[in-house]
């Protein structure tokens, strides 16, 4: 019975110390100041294709849904005014340079298809209108 009281009692400090000390952490931490945050707005845009090349011939085509996210409703609105040349520059940069890993044509860079595709936005909005770029979706076809 002794045992079972030292027991008890450990148990009850260790939850009154934990108690204690969780309680003092949070009253001495500052708090955050507020920020404004916008909320995201996303465009997504019509698939894409990229060709799988192989000895200078095209092996298949990679076909990919992208989402655009803009920084507020003004910037979508600018993006939707650009659209045909920002969807020309991105099959363009798609087209000519490869999107695979180095000699595996087996699979896709897709961080690197992210940050060329995020360089093209800028290249043709200007900087700070697209915020990120997102493959959302692909498929080997």
């Amino acid at each position: 019975m002794g045992k079972i009281v030292v027991i008890g009692g450990l148990a009850g400090a260790l939850l009154l110390g934990g108690y204690v000390v969780l309680g003092n952490a949070e009253e001495a931490a500052p708090e955050a100041p507020a920020v404004e945050t916008s909320e995201a707005v996303y465009i997504e845009m019509q698939p894409l294709s990229a060709p799988i090349m192989r000895n200078k011939r095209v092996r298949y085509y990679i076909h990919m849904t992208v989402s655009l996210q803009v920084a507020g409703e003004d910037a979508k609105r600018k993006v939707y005014q650009h659209m045909p040349r920002l969807r020309d520059a991105f099959v363009r940069d798609l087209h000519g340079r490869s999107v695979t890993r180095g000699r595996d044509d087996q699979s896709v860079d897709f961080a690197a298809v992210k940050a060329r595709l995020l360089a093209q936005s800028e290249r043709v909005l200007g900087a700070g209108l697209v915020t990120d770029v997102l493959v959302t979706g692909a498929i080997g076809g």
